[in-house]
């Protein structure tokens, strides 16, 4: 959660500046999606049938319910970004093709503008990766 609330802090700094997206923030975002997408992967590589359906609670998600709402949510705020907020009408003194011209609002955490959503994504994967890996560790976990 400190991590997500650190990549949504530095996403903002610009925005709050009222600059345009910088080579800097291009690469710290695709950075950030392949870092959290190898993650992911590595976190589920190599799993038995039986340790991708266990579940440490009948409450608590199993690795394979971590995985769909990963893989889920990555598509939708992809889609949410490319379908509807790059086509949203642009802030004022934004060019077009800007992800900080563009924003919608986000039920939990207000106004975000392009480039904000897609870190979401990774921040996002970086949590239910995080809860991959604490199913994992769970006792009663299956060896291999």
């Amino acid at each position: 959660m400190k991590q997500f609330l650190a990549v949504l802090a530095l996403a903002g700094t610009s925005l709050v500046l009222g600059q345009t997206i910088t080579q800097a923030e291009r690469d710290f975002a695709v950075s950030n999606l392949q870092a959290s997408r190898k993650k992911f992967l590595d976190s589920i590589a190599g799993l038995s049938e039986a340790q991708w359906k266990f579940k440490p609670a009948p409450d608590r998600w199993s690795v394979a319910e971590c995985a769909e709402h990963i893989a889920l949510s990555e598509l939708m705020i992809m889609q949410l970004v490319t379908e509807r907020i790059l086509k949203a009408e642009p802030m004022p003194k934004k060019t077009q093709d800007d992800l900080r011209g563009h924003s919608i609002e986000h039920p939990l955490l207000k106004q975000l503008d392009a480039y904000q959503w897609i870190l979401l994504i990774a921040a996002h994967s970086e949590r239910h990766t995080a809860q991959i890996e604490e199913v994992k560790a769970s006792p009663g976990f299956p060896g291999a």
